[in-house]
């Protein structure tokens, strides 16, 4: 005979997140942040929603997510990107950052997370779809 277990109306959910199926669309700023968003690299993350045609600074759309080995991923929308910016930020298929970028608070609340997500340094491999430019950072 089988007895049914009851959940105190109190106690919390035992939920999983699955951080790779959560995606996030978001506004990316191109450049550096003590360059004034010259140069390369992520120098702004705001949610989609806010973005506006009036900013000067060059910018695109992305999905951000996690990938199954937490490293953070942009899929540029390649419908939003000029030809001028793929030259400028994803020639040879590759994406330069030059300084550090730590993710915006509303990512991190998106994704469940206190760690810190923070885009490092590096030079980085994309790899092209036919909707997307994806970089893993």
């Amino acid at each position: 005979m089988k007895t049914a277990q009851i959940r105190h109306p109190d106690a919390p959910l035992k939920t999983k997140v699955n951080p790779a199926r959560i995606r996030l669309k978001s506004e990316i700023v191109f450049g550096s942040l003590s360059t004034g968003c010259r140069g390369a690299g992520v120098c702004k993350v705001v949610p989609a929603r806010v973005a506006t045609n009036d900013w000067k600074c060059l910018h695109a759309t992305a999905w951000i997510s996690i990938t199954s080995d937490q490293k953070i991923r942009f899929s540029f929308i390649k419908s939003t990107l000029t030809q001028q910016m793929v030259r400028r930020y994803f020639s040879w298929h590759l994406f330069q950052v030059f300084e550090p970028f730590p993710m915006p608070l509303f990512v991190e609340k998106k994704f469940k997370t206190d760690k810190g997500l923070t885009i490092k340094p590096g030079i980085y491999s994309v790899v092209e779809t036919t909707t997307a430019l994806i970089v893993d950072f």
